[in-house]
């Protein structure tokens, strides 16, 4: 029953816009700027590695001063988000 929903919703809704073409004012690296799917998926590979990045001193704090379940929670709610955003590019 599910696939038979699944596959004329995939076709008929998400591929195009998936594989809608247009042009950006500045391609991103990684992308020739015409594809929605790889402009997409560049930003979102951008985006969790700054937060990936935003989280060392976060890290470093915690290594310095000891357990702190607040830090640790948001630190864990940051990296949980770089990585889910991580998974999201690869699969785009």
């Amino acid at each position: 029953m599910l696939n038979a929903v699944r596959g004329p919703v995939q076709s008929m809704l998400l591929d195009p816009v998936k594989k809608w073409k247009h042009k950006t004012i500045v391609p991103l690296e990684g992308g020739d700027g015409s594809s929605l799917g790889g402009t997409i998926a560049t930003v979102t590979s951008a985006t969790a590695a700054c937060l990936l990045l935003s989280a060392a001193p976060a890290v470093l704090d915690l290594a310095r001063g000891g357990a702190n379940k607040g830090s640790a929670e948001a630190l864990a709610w940051t990296l949980g988000t770089a990585l889910g955003l991580k998974y999201v590019a690869a699969r785009a």
